[in-house]
């Protein structure tokens, strides 16, 4: 390895970059480094894409994830296998990150129709999550007789009404709550 440079007393290589905060040490070689970068810039990319489609009209509805690459992509190497974040609707980079979405499913929620129209029927399957109650979405498979998931919809409550939904579009955490990806239709 080949010596660039020395940052507080460490040596800093061409291959290895180390990065330590006060509670923890990150080790990035430089090859996680570039693969981090063309993951914002793709990231990035796909925010600005997406607003323009939502302002042409092509798109219902989005809000994008454009700014917060950085931070999400260190959120990404501290996760380790059993954390769970708080999903936040701008937080595209991360889930890219850690291998729960990828571009084409972002795109096919950008594009697709969540509301329940007569030709394809939507169903729901109560659970809890945080404490509060929640919903699995299903809708139906049109080329066959199953239902597949949709999303994870999070009730919060104020008294006895419900003040605010949540809705995770990353079904990949459904069975974390009981539910399954499809069900029998």
């Amino acid at each position: 390895m080949r010596e660039t440079g020395n940052i507080e007393g460490r040596v800093k290589t061409r291959s290895r970059l180390s990065i330590t905060t006060p509670r923890a040490k990150l080790t990035l070689s430089a090859e996680q480094i570039i693969a981090d970068y063309r993951l914002a810039v793709r990231s990035r990319a796909a925010s600005e894409l997406g607003r323009r489609e939502v302002l042409a009209g092509r798109a219902p509805f989005g809000i994008f994830g454009d700014g917060k690459e950085v931070a999400q992509l260190a959120m990404a190497h501290v996760m380790r296998p059993g954390d769970w974040r708080s999903g936040y609707y701008r937080d595209q980079t991360v889930m890219l990150a850690v291998g729960v979405t990828t571009l084409e499913q972002y795109f096919a929620q950008l594009y697709a129709d969540a509301f329940a129209r007569r030709d394809n029927p939507h169903r729901l399957i109560s659970t809890r999550a945080n404490s509060q109650p929640a919903f699995g979405q299903y809708v139906k498979d049109p080329h066959t007789e199953v239902g597949r998931a949709l999303a994870l919809l999070v009730l919060t409550l104020d008294g006895d009404r419900i003040s605010h939904i949540t809705r995770f579009a990353a079904t990949s955490a459904l069975p974390h709550f009981g539910l399954p990806r499809t069900i029998p239709w």
